[in-house]
């Protein structure tokens, strides 16, 4: 699927009858110098997030709990207290009241001026 032989020795051909064969060896110079430019970005560019990465991963690690207290039950925050039923506020207890939008009639306005369906 890639570029052939075949296809390399037509391609350098052409370059050779467009650029003549004094331009050639400076275009194979600023390609190379291209390519080591480009490769040296990536490089550096990949270096830098390496590093990053390992700073974060150590400033993870400092702030992490010991093993010991992870390992343990010991509860990192407190239970709330169990509340009996007589400690519930009356309001907390009884039903909710209906809504508009509980009986289905959420924003309508009902009346037959605004309402297509009686004004048929």
């Amino acid at each position: 699927m890639g570029i052939g032989f075949l296809e390399l020795v037509i391609i350098a051909l052409a370059g050779l009858v467009v650029l003549g064969p004094h331009r050639i060896p400076e275009l194979l110079r600023q390609v190379a110098k291209f390519y080591v430019h480009l490769k040296r970005t990536s490089n550096d560019l990949k270096s830098a997030f390496d590093h990053v990465v390992h700073e974060a991963e150590a400033q993870l690690k400092d702030t992490e709990l010991p093993k010991a207290v992870i390992s343990s039950n010991i509860p990192t925050r407190p239970s709330p207290a169990p509340v009996s039923q007589d400690q519930v506020p009356e309001q907390a207890t009884s039903k909710p009241a209906s809504s508009p939008r509980a009986n289905g009639t959420a924003s309508w306005d009902l009346s037959s001026e605004n309402n297509p369906k009686e004004s048929e």
